[in-house]
């Protein structure tokens, strides 16, 4: 397929949605979302805990982690009609007192999110923040006539009590819809403020929009050339999107509806891949070593197999050069925030250190995430600071392994199933076609999905028929795939008994669906005690098997619960 030099790419397989952004062939950036962040969102909370030691308070958003709000964050509540912050001080806020929150960073690891008072809702062209009395003008915008017009307008229609922030969509826009995106965002912040005063905390008064919503809303601009989406769902979505932000790019959204794999198609793939290798090749021979740690992220430069034509120096500096290209590359692609420490090539000649610094600082420009860089050490050291958004994309997708205690990794379940669909969109070539799945267990009840309704979507959409058994001893990773002959038999009516421990081979374990017989799951009865500390964690269970699907085998318990099922 011809390649664009500035497109988005969308791939949605249910839960995943990925958006790639593509810039002269290659991939640029990436956005991977399974459910909607919450970076953004508003919630009218409670305080929990108070902590003045630390000027801190604890807030109940209705999430597992409660998040922090120090008190520099605080700058109104509710019930504040002067909105003023002179008069509250820390040994003064009350547990249960209700306050208006949104998330400023999103919870990581054990951490719960970080929070402020101080609102901000971002429309098409500014950002307006309440409450505020201050101005700005994004730093992309380099014209100083178009930066003094756009001051000065917002300078003249800013409201009472508020901030505005020009957004770099804004260059060359007319006042006319730069204030028509201020009234849009007045009615949202006032409709918030209605319903503050009828929830009952805590409660989600506002959620953001999730990666789809924002690409539409602050990343498409007259320079992209087109934007694919490989699912009707979120194309309609898109379309709707595009309507009331930019509505003159809507020639430019296409369905894309062929069946090999979008990313495949715009290869991109490739790209795709070095993500979640420690080590990335440079064009000329050198290689990154990536490593992520809990405090910070560690690359590391090598010259491997690049040995250069010229003096010791020359090679050293162009390898630098090229790792400076791909390490801001996997930066961006990874997601990786917070500490990084670039540990290039050691150089003697200061113009080369200073040749190295001055890329670093323009291919950082290019980063949508705040980026501050410290500067060079003549050892080869760099320090950069990466705003966190979120999980790396590393630790949304994989998880330490429990066998090797945590040296290696184990992509999660549902990424496996998620990949094996893929895999089987690809493979349909004809309706009715049968293809046989052989995997572990837990992988195999995230391929069904709850109440089976991913595998029931990928055969309505394919057209195909998928046979689903499993194998306790092959690992998470592993994948058989046959295809069948079209008339090969795949139900069938038994009378067989199994035994089973409720406590035991149980899938998935956080909340189980299915018990495992032969080479089939079970479905389990409705009746069957799944819930943790279940007063039946000890007791055999006899379950007949009365029937065997494509999927899984039904089964009723004869034995072994209180009032089982005849």
């Amino acid at each position: 397929m011809r390649m664009s030099k500035n497109l988005f790419l969308v791939n949605y397989e249910n839960p995943e949605l990925r958006i790639a952004e593509v810039r002269n062939s290659r991939l640029h950036d990436l956005d991977v979302e399974r459910f909607a962040g919450d970076l953004g969102s508003i919630y009218m909370a409670a305080i929990s805990n108070v902590l003045s030691g630390m000027e801190a308070t604890f807030v109940d958003i209705g999430q597992k982690k409660n998040g922090l709000l120090h008190f520099r964050d605080i700058h109104w509540f509710p019930t504040d009609q002067s909105r003023s912050k002179a008069n509250v001080k820390i040994e003064n806020l009350k547990v249960n007192q209700p306050l208006m929150v949104q998330i400023a960073r999103p919870g990581v690891g054990n951490k719960g999110p970080r929070l402020t008072t101080r609102i901000s809702l971002p429309g098409r062209f500014i950002v307006l923040v309440f409450p505020s009395e201050s101005v700005g003008v994004s730093r992309k915008i380099e014209s100083e006539a178009e930066r003094h017009r756009l001051r000065h307008l917002i300078e003249k229609i800013r409201p009472f009590d508020c901030g505005l922030i020009v957004r770099t969509e804004a260059e060359g826009i007319s006042s006319e819809a730069i204030e028509n995106d201020l009234q849009n965002l007045l009615a949202q912040l006032q409709n918030l403020k209605v319903l503050s005063k009828t929830v009952t905390p805590p409660s989600c008064l506002h959620k953001d929009l999730g990666i789809l919503g924002k690409l539409v809303r602050d990343r498409l601009s007259l320079d992209t050339e087109a934007i694919y989406i490989d699912d009707e769902t979120q194309f309609q979505f898109c379309s709707e999107m595009m309507k009331n932000f930019i509505p003159e790019l809507l020639p430019r959204l296409q369905l894309y509806s062929e069946k090999r794999p979008i990313f495949e198609s715009f290869n991109v793939n490739k790209d795709y891949q070095k993500i979640f290798s420690d080590t990335v090749t440079l064009p000329h021979g050198g290689s990154l070593i990536i490593e992520e740690t809990e405090a910070l992220t560690v690359i590391d430069v090598n010259t491997s197999r690049f040995t250069g034509k010229d003096r010791v120096a020359e090679t050293i500096l162009q390898t630098n050069l090229e790792a400076v290209v791909e390490a801001s590359t996997q930066i961006r692609l990874r997601n990786i925030g917070g500490v990084i420490v670039i540990d290039f090539i050691d150089m003697e000649r200061t113009k080369d250190r200073v040749q190295v610094l001055d890329a670093l600082e323009a291919t950082l420009k290019l980063d949508r995430v705040k980026t501050h860089i410290v500067q060079l050490s003549p050892s080869g050291l760099v320090e950069i600071t990466r705003r966190r958004e979120g999980l790396t994309l590393e630790r949304s997708m994989y998880e330490l392994c429990s066998t090797c205690s945590g040296s290696g990794r184990l992509k999660t379940a549902e990424t496996v199933s998620i990949d094996i669909r893929r895999r089987l969109r690809a493979l349909i070539k004809a309706p009715e076609q049968t293809i046989s799945i052989l995997t572990h267990p837990e992988v195999a009840a995230s391929l069904l999905g709850y109440q089976t309704e991913f595998i029931s979507q990928l055969e309505n959409e394919t057209s195909g028929r998928f046979v689903v058994r499993v194998d306790e001893t092959m690992h998470r990773e592993s994948v058989l795939i046959d295809s069948f002959a079209p008339d090969a038999p795949f139900d069938e009516n038994v009378i067989e008994r199994c035994t089973i421990g409720t406590h035991d081979q149980l899938y998935p374990p956080h909340a189980p669906e299915y018990a495992v017989w032969q080479n089939l799951l079970v479905k389990l009865p409705n009746i069957f005690p799944i819930s943790e500390g279940a007063s039946h964690a000890n007791e055999i269970v006899v379950l007949e098997i009365i029937h065997i699907g494509r999927w899984f085998a039904t089964a009723r318990i004869v034995r072994g619960l209180t009032n089982p099922q005849n």
